[in-house]
């Protein structure tokens, strides 16, 4: 478990190595219907890394972001919760962007203590109007030894520093 959070804290900050200066907000919170999280999860996400202009795509903009969640259920006498993690990149146009990540999300259940981390990846649409972020994608996780399909959609609020 140690190890997936290490590797994937280091993918995203080599990939967020260098950092713009922007006018637009960089951070944003966030609650998710399923997703990464499970059935749900109230998300905080910093963008790292915007470039404008990318190659070979003329006017397109290239953004990569880093995310942590939490989430927590309770019925009769199980409990347990989930941690999201992710490294996202979003490219795009104006307000429009095609979104691809990665991450590893860790369960802790009341009866079994904290299991396997499962490690979810995501392809979706992501929309950012003004200061509202809406994202809505295919979130498949791969667990222990099977592949699962899922998806997600979020809605939160951008903010600067």
């Amino acid at each position: 478990m140690a190890k997936s959070i290490v590797t994937t804290l280091l993918l995203c900050i080599i990939l967020t190595s260098s950092v713009k200066s922007q006018s637009e907000p960089k951070n944003a919170v966030y609650f998710e219907l399923l997703g990464n999280g499970g059935l749900y999860s109230f998300n905080y996400e910093r963008q790292f890394y915007k470039s404008k202009d990318v190659w070979p795509f003329g006017s397109k903009t290239l953004k990569v972001y880093g995310r942590g969640g939490l989430s927590a259920i309770a019925y009769s006498k199980l409990w347990g919760g989930t941690i999201p993690i992710e490294c996202s990149v979003a490219f795009g146009k104006n307000k429009n962007y095609i979104e691809a990540g990665f991450g590893c999300t860790f369960i802790y259940l009341s009866f079994s203590g904290f299991d396997h981390p499962s490690i979810p990846l995501r392809i979706g649409y992501r929309l950012e109007i003004s200061e509202y972020l809406f994202r809505v994608g295919l979130t498949p996780y791969f667990d222990q030894v099977t592949f699962n399909p899922w998806v997600g959609l979020s809605f939160g609020k951008r903010f600067d520093d």
